[in-house]
């Protein structure tokens, strides 16, 4: 079985947790789950990232996967 935990970003970090079928990978499950946006707090040269990974209305850093 294999778990996947998407990494969110709010004032620190959590992680939620997602069973991913035998069928898929935990990258076909991520990207199925989460979603690339532009960043409305970017313009050229202040740093930012200019498209940010949402899941729902969170920040997402990333994702871990455990087999077990």
């Amino acid at each position: 079985m294999k778990l996947l935990m998407i990494v969110i970003v709010s004032g620190g970090y959590m992680l939620e947790s997602i069973d991913v079928p035998d069928n898929k990978s935990c990258e076909q499950v991520y990207n199925e789950q989460v979603e690339i946006v532009p960043n409305p707090k970017y313009t050229v040269g202040n740093g930012e990232n200019w498209v940010v990974i949402k899941w729902g209305d969170k920040n997402v850093m990333g994702y871990i996967c455990h087999e077990s």
